[in-house]
């Protein structure tokens, strides 16, 4: 959890991808903007930030979704990171339903007013000395697929998320390619329920050419065992009948630079 005034300025993505399923294929995606703050623990001390963020922090993000201030909240482990400096092994995940909402204001004070007096100033130092903040971003949005029931929409978030950064490429539509090529081929997977969700993200903040990415996707599933296969063999002559595999290859990596490819365990979220 990340209580500071400045995270619109600063603020992180993830995913949480259950939110963004609820919407039907045929429509546009509803207004979603996704902070993520990728923790690492303190040396020794990892048993202690998850007990802070599920006994402390999610009480109070429960509130304010509760009181719709914002969407959801979530907290993943990283258990594979692409990351070789294993700079951050949690991530931290607000939804918004409006950029204004996620610079949310005055959280510090909703926070001291939940535990009041020294309290509340005692609980942010033994967080910060548990866990470091390695980075925040800001991510909307784009597009996402149907969900298969009302109970898929409606549910808990997905217990594991695989999560592809990707550095969109100068003069292509790196959109483009994902709607028509990739969205029919997850919608197909959602619907044979290999498949929980599929959705599609853009960086807001932070940018410029010398950040790695600009785009994400990540892919839903409700078991480890769905990573086993990934992709069955019949799916693209099913879906992309008039595509050959070779040209759906080129076509993907002309498009894009594929730059993180991660799995997130769910550790907890609110309701």
């Amino acid at each position: 959890m990340r209580i500071s005034h400045r995270i619109a300025s600063a603020v992180s993505l993830v995913l949480y991808a259950s939110a963004a399923s609820a919407q039907q294929a045929s429509q546009s995606p509803r207004a979603e903007f996704v902070v993520l703050d990728y923790m690492k623990a303190a040396p020794g001390k990892t048993v202690e930030y998850v007990r802070f963020e599920q006994q402390v922090f999610k009480p109070f993000h429960q509130q304010r979704v509760n009181n719709k201030q914002m969407v959801a909240w979530a907290l993943y482990e990283v258990p594979f990171t692409a990351d070789p400096h294993r700079d951050y092994d949690y991530v931290t995940v607000n939804v918004y339903d409006n950029m204004a909402a996620a610079e949310a204001p005055g959280m510090i004070a909703e926070f001291q007013r939940l535990h009041p007096g020294k309290a509340g100033t005692r609980l942010l130092t033994q967080t910060e000395a548990a866990r470091q903040t390695v980075r925040s971003e800001l991510w909307r949005l784009v597009d996402q697929t149907a969900p298969r029931t009302a109970a898929d929409a409606s549910g808990p978030p997905s217990k594991y998320i695989i999560v592809d950064f990707m550095q969109s490429k100068p003069g292509v539509d790196y959109v483009a390619v994902e709607r028509e090529l990739w969205k029919p081929v997850h919608q197909d997977l959602v619907k044979s329920g290999a498949r929980r969700s599929w959705s599609l993200y853009e960086l807001v903040l932070p940018g410029g050419t010398s950040y790695p990415y600009d785009y994400a996707t990540v892919n839903a599933m409700s078991s480890f065992a769905e990573l086993n296969v990934m992709y069955p063999d019949d799916l693209f002559k099913r879906v992309l009948p008039n595509i050959s595999i070779p040209d759906l290859a080129k076509r993907t990596e002309t498009s894009r630079d594929l730059t993180r490819h991660e799995l997130w365990v769910l550790v907890d979220a609110t309701r």
